[in-house]
């Protein structure tokens, strides 16, 4: 951890960025299949959670000036996206720390999965509630049925079906909550 540390505040010790993320996310239960069919939802590269083609800058910071947290308020808990709004906040994108790598787990059970896609379902969407009804669209039973079986047979994973519609039911349940009033808070 003092090197991951270390890199993470490099770029800003060194005045390049006033704030920071790492590219070199990596999973930390890679061999557990809900957690490999989490990176095949999110198009992530295997073992990563992020593609291969990530960006250099993002919105969410993994390090900041605490004098530019502090002029900010920090961020604002709106669930799942409460990261992101700390960028908005403070007017850039947090940028990308060469170097440091650090591990994350992905959901490993359906159990958690269901819960987690629940808690982003109830995040808010760039639209109001016309985004919530686009992601209940998308996290419908026939659409999850068509991509689960799309990207199982792309991805020779016959798991992630059954993965698709446990986390698109949660998504849905989400949305759906937060579309008739419910906390966007886990």
């Amino acid at each position: 951890a003092p090197l991951f540390l270390e890199k993470l505040i490099d770029p800003i010790e060194k005045g390049v960025a006033k704030g920071t993320f790492s590219k070199d996310e990596l999973v930390s239960n890679n061999e557990n299949v809900w957690s490999i069919c989490w990176g095949i939802n999110e198009s992530w590269e295997k073992g990563k959670r992020h593609p291969a083609n990530y960006p250099v800058e993002q919105k969410v910071f993994r390090a900041i000036l605490k004098s530019e947290f502090d002029r900010v308020n920090g961020f604002d808990a709106t669930g799942y996206t409460d990261d992101w709004t700390l960028s908005d906040k403070v007017g850039y994108l947090a940028v990308s720390a060469p170097g440091a790598v650090f591990h994350h787990e992905n959901p490993g059970t359906l159990g958690e999965v269901f819960t987690q896609a629940k808690w982003i379902g109830k995040r808010l969407y760039k639209f109001g509630p016309i985004g919530k009804i686009v992601a209940l669209a998308r996290a419908s039973f026939p659409v999850s049925i068509v991509i689960g079986l799309w990207k199982s047979i792309i991805n020779f994973n016959f798991s992630f079906l059954i993965f698709k519609l446990v986390y698109d039911f949660g998504v849905f349940l989400g949305a759906l909550t937060s579309l008739f009033g419910g906390s966007s808070a886990k």
